[in-house]
């Protein structure tokens, strides 16, 4: 079951005595060797295993690491393999976190039982999903109760009706309450289902004894190695930093481990960022509106008589939610209409856009009415008794307190927004919700102080230490992805996480691959410049390239856009073309769907944006070539980005560049997925070549064969 220990504990060996249990691994002779027939030492995942063994071992004195780890090289193997063995000779946990799920299932269903099989030293393991992944029984018992208040009022159509029927059925059977188990994806239902970390209650929720997260998170609490994602890792920070540590997610442990690190602090600046929204403020006041009413009380030591006690009855008042959210749909309203108007760019620059006393009045009015409310319930609050229950009345009266709190921080947070207050640390800017209304947003432009902190255990820049003492710290943090390094170099990722150069080591570890014979790097040289005088020029070139490419590869071609426009434009030429290759372009199905589609049909072609950039793997000659339309940079409107640039002349080199060349590369590494594969990577841009900090992008990718030439292209495949 998700997030369940597994019970496959390994071989009954002792632990090895001293470091050679790596060549014991991976050697000529080693357990893979025996495992696996044919079996080959991949010199990238032993210098990779060696690496984090020394981190973990702090050799040096320097027990962190970032590490790039090329597509073949097996890093998972190469990091789980030290991970477990010092897990068990430490009698300490491990905790690996991943960006998304696909490797999460990887490293849960596939290598750590491999592991867990063949290694001579007991582990166990377990999954820890996010907190959003679970039914929250709370949430349930608010849509029970709006669904029998408003039955097909509810706001979704027939089908979702349907579908809603199914979740409530699962949620009365359910042992897990892990969202995957359900026969679909339920997409926008889970909102009602479900609850996030910020507003999870966790102890102070009267359903927390029978909470399927917070068993979950139990569970994993006896595990050598808990595999989780970013979000529970920075949620379990947040929630150390707010707590003083006193309450923690995730369980003591010696090692932390970031794969796809170069996702980390995108992550980190989402997520200790702050988000108001007309909906997220509804939900908030409904959990604090009365909800029974005509019942005396009776306070403890009370005679017993015929009076009840009723704790929902305790809450604001609905002349005080009439208020409140009058003043709500007025502000968010008003912010609606000046997100679409022509004074809004990219983000918040002046303060006071829009009027914004009311609704803090009202915010602060009704968190001061909710104090009032849990003082009168003080006295309904019988004494504690050991290893009793909280009664009724004392969660009330928790729940109440939070929903005080979070209304106190939202007007805080409405106020610093309005006044720009904490620019240029923070960038606060609008998005649009699915009903087409304005959410108030920030994001924190610069997350490497918290997470040299929080990660690297480095306090020698923290402007309070003292503040920051956990007592149950990591010592040892391993950062890891296939695309970490720029240029062959680590300065850029070691300071967006604030790695301590002093206490880092770092490595690129050797590609499994022979890219020299292997690929072919097209840079075609009369393309028009896709910026300047030239960008329209460049724009109506696109799908005329793109389509060259196509013919001379025979389909097999995956095109990565870096705007829906340049996609777009060269769908619509496609289909005019009359070429034979089957087309498959994002939005068109599934992400999931549309790769498994292009893998089945060898000579197809898939067109797509962003998300396409990364994740697809597909080997074989399905995948020949990869054509990229320009050099993926930000785009203007990235509140971060705009602001980096307001204040840091050298934005374009210090921020722009790098986080370009990460997803170039990302792009790039498509093409070659074993050492069979074979393929061309076009890229239309020409500024990787005529422009002097292209040297950078060329430099990242492997060293493969050069030229200017496009017919080059059909050559190359053709003497495969």
């Amino acid at each position: 079951m998700p997030g369940e220990i597994d019970t496959r504990q390994g071989n009954a060996f002792p632990l090895p005595e001293g470091d050679d249990y790596l060549e014991a691994v991976f050697g000529r002779d080693g357990l893979l060797a025996r495992e696996f027939d044919g079996y080959k030492i991949r010199s990238g995942q032993v210098e990779l295993a060696e690496a984090v063994d020394a981190a973990i071992r702090g050799v040096d004195e320097k027990r962190h690491l970032l590490a790039e780890g090329p597509t073949g090289t097996g890093k998972s193997l190469a990091y789980c393999v030290p991970a477990t063995y010092h897990a068990k000779k430490s009698q300490a946990a491990v905790v690996i976190a991943t960006a998304n799920i696909a490797l999460q299932e990887q490293l849960v269903e596939k290598d750590l039982p491999l592991l867990a099989r063949i290694l001579p030293w007991r582990f166990s393991f377990a999954l820890l999903k996010g907190i959003g992944n679970f039914l929250c029984l709370d949430a349930l018992e608010d849509t029970e109760h709006e669904l029998e208040l408003e039955g097909r009022r509810f706001g979704f159509d027939e089908d979702e009706h349907d579908r809603i029927e199914v979740i409530r059925d699962w949620a009365r059977a359910t042992q897990t309450g892990d969202v995957s188990e359900l026969p679909f994806e339920p997409k926008a239902l889970w909102s009602k289902f479900s609850t996030t970390a910020d507003d999870c209650k966790r102890d102070k929720c009267d359903k927390c004894d029978d909470c399927f997260a917070l068993a979950a998170i139990a569970r994993a609490k006896g595990a050598d190695v808990i595999v989780t994602n970013f979000h529970m890792l920075f949620a379990h920070i947040k929630v150390a930093r707010q707590t003083a540590y006193q309450a923690l997610i995730l369980p003591p442990h010696s090692t932390l481990i970031l794969d796809e690190a170069h996702k980390a602090a995108d992550t980190a600046r989402d997520f200790f960022g702050m988000k108001i929204g007309a909906g997220g403020l509804k939900k908030q006041i409904k959990k604090a509106r009365t909800r029974e009413n005509g019942k005396q009380l009776r306070a403890p030591g009370m005679a017993d008589t015929d009076l009840d006690f009723r704790p929902k009855a305790f809450g604001i008042s609905e002349a005080r939610v009439e208020s409140l959210e009058g003043a709500s749909n007025k502000f968010f309203s008003q912010l609606t209409g000046f997100m679409k108007s022509r004074e809004y760019q990219t983000r918040l620059k002046v303060a006071d856009p829009v009027e914004s006393s009311a609704i803090v009045a009202e915010l602060t009015a009704t968190a001061d009415e909710l104090a009032t409310q849990t003082r009168l319930l003080a006295p309904f609050i019988p004494p504690k008794v050991p290893g009793a229950k909280p009664s009724k009345a004392e969660k009330r009266k928790k729940e109440l307190e939070l929903v005080k709190t979070k209304l106190r921080e939202v007007a805080g947070s409405i106020v610093a927004a309005m006044q720009l207050a904490d620019e240029p640390r923070e960038v606060y800017f609008l998005e649009e919700d699915r009903a087409g209304r304005a959410v108030l947003r920030s994001k924190l432009v610069d997350v490497s102080p918290i997470l040299r902190v929080e990660l690297f255990n480095d306090l020698s820049k923290c402007e309070e230490p003292e503040n920051y003492q956990n007592p149950e710290r990591h010592e040892s943090c391993i950062l890891t992805s296939a695309t970490l390094s720029t240029g062959g170099r680590f300065d850029w990722i070691g300071k967006e996480v604030g790695a301590p150069p002093e206490k880092t080591r770092t490595l690129i570890a050797d590609s499994p691959f022979d890219f020299e014979s292997q690929a072919l790097l097209i840079v075609p040289n009369d393309v028009p410049f896709p910026n300047g005088k030239t960008a329209d020029e460049y724009r109506e070139r696109v799908p005329e390239l793109m389509l060259d490419v196509i013919e001379l590869a025979q389909g097999r071609t995956l095109c990565l856009f870096t705007s829906y426009r340049n996609l777009n434009a060269t769908r619509d030429a496609y289909r005019r073309s009359g070429l034979p290759y089957r087309l498959l372009v994002q939005g068109d199905a599934p992400r999931t769907k549309l790769v498994e589609e292009f893998k089945a049909d060898e000579s197809s072609v898939l067109l797509g944006t962003e998300s396409f950039w990364a994740g697809v793997d597909c080997p074989g000659e399905a995948l020949s070539c990869v054509a990229i339309d320009r050099i993926p940079f930000a785009t203007p409107d990235d509140p971060v980005l705009d602001m980096i640039s307001a204040h840091n002349d050298r934005w374009f080199f210090d921020y722009s560049i790098p986080r370009a060349c990460i997803q170039f590369k990302q792009g790039a590494g498509r093409l070659i997925r074993t050492v069979t594969d074979s393929g061309v990577v076009v890229c239309f841009d020409r500024r990787i070549v005529d422009k002097s900090y292209g040297r950078i992008f060329v430099k990242s990718l492997p060293p493969m064969a050069k030229t200017r030439r496009l017919d080059a292209l059909a050559e190359f495949l053709n003497e495969l």
